[in-house]
């Protein structure tokens, strides 16, 4: 049970939840499997490679929750020409050997689940196996001019020396560059007004709403009185908040799975912040190969989390997030290039039933139908 597709990014997190969804199967004496799984190196800006490190991962939660898993996309072929694949495939012989010929004591087997807890498969002297605990993290970096990068770490475990993948990721035409596609100019009222509720069929044929904002959210956006650095006219974006104690549908952390619908979330009621409004494109617009947003934000300082969200037409059911905090006062321009995957489970979003959303699927281009904030 539990033999979902495999993810395109946000690798470690997706293991964490299907690990999590897996717990129930104990319930009805069924074994759990973590999935089919699919080697990538570089593939476009919606799929994350799989490095060394989230295939060690994959492998001690297998291990440690006792699921197996399934790999796709690998074959001779595939092997002899890569030397990426080579490493990867070393790393999947070596726990599979360690699986079917020694025995991990329940000890280690518990430390080996947990979620976020990473390690690395090591041999003493004398070649008996041990896990190496090991703390990474993923700091993105955009230097803006003038201002110094500096990026902050705590390693929890002992001294040691530091390792770093530095990775290049795709740049972005200017913002004048006059090869881009305008989705909104803020210059007249209504521009964004649409507040409907979503209705959405999951791929078990259960149907699902939700609204357009939380009990007590508001969120209006119309012209605004600023112009921005690249003299544009600037729009106004005002959400609100009134005291209110209903509750409403919506994710979190802790949400429960299906035992027989495929990787679909239970959502429960609970408190939520959040509050959308839209524009939509009839018929819906084509991006073409423009794939990256840009956007001038005059920021208030005030920590709110801005989601530009880009909505596929109904029958495909499409999201593509974008997340920025507005934890800066002033003008700063914004380039956003791949799908944000790894934060979603953080926030109490309505949408997002089924996990394949924001983890696999690869948003349409060249239907657009909607741009929510």
């Amino acid at each position: 049970m539990g033999a979902w597709d495999h993810p395109a990014r946000g690798h470690k997190r997706f293991i964490d939840v299907h690990c999590w969804s897996n717990r129930g199967f104990g319930r009805i004496l069924l074994p759990g499997h973590l999935g089919w799984w699919s080697p990538k190196t570089w593939a476009g800006p919606h799929t994350e490679p799989t490095y060394p490190e989230i295939v060690e991962y994959l492998c001690c939660k297998s291990l440690g929750t006792e699921a197996g898993f399934s790999l796709q996309g690998v074959s001779p072929s595939d092997l002899g020409g890569s030397p990426f694949m080579q490493r990867l495939a070393e790393i999947f012989r070596r726990y599979g050997e360690l699986r079917r010929t020694q025995d991990v004591g329940n000890e280690i087997r518990a430390r080996l689940a947990e979620p976020g807890c990473e390690f690395k498969l090591r041999e003493t002297d004398y070649g008996e196996p041990y896990f190496r605990p090991i703390h990474t993290e993923t700091h993105t970096l955009s230097v803006e001019a003038g201002k110094e990068a500096v990026w902050r770490v705590r390693n929890p475990h002992r001294r040691q020396a530091l390792r770093l993948r530095i990775e290049g990721l795709l740049s972005v035409e200017p913002y004048a560059s006059g090869r881009g596609v305008v989705l909104a100019q803020f210059r007249q009222p209504g521009e964004f007004s649409d507040r409907s509720s979503f209705e959405r069929i999951l791929n078990s044929g259960k149907r699902y709403s939700y609204a357009a904002s939380a009990p007590g959210m508001s969120l209006e956006v119309g012209p605004g009185p600023l112009t921005t650095p690249a003299g544009d006219p600037a729009g106004r974006v005002l959400a609100c908040h009134r005291s209110h104690e209903d509750h409403v549908f919506s994710s979190a952390e802790d949400d429960a799975y299906s035992l027989c619908d495929h990787g679909e979330r239970t959502h429960r009621l609970r408190p939520a912040h959040w509050a959308r409004v839209g524009r939509r494109f009839v018929p819906p617009a084509n991006l073409g190969q423009a794939e990256a947003l840009g956007v001038w934000i005059h920021g208030d300082g005030k920590g709110e989390l801005l989601n530009l969200q880009l909505n596929g037409p109904d029958h495909l059911d499409c999201v593509c997030d974008h997340y920025i905090t507005v934890d800066f006062e002033g003008w700063r321009y914004c380039e956003l290039v791949e799908p944000e995957t790894d934060r979603f489970e953080a926030h109490s979003w309505p949408y997002n039933r089924c996990v394949y959303k924001t983890y696999r699927e690869r948003f349409p281009y060249g239907q657009l139908a909607q741009l929510s904030l």
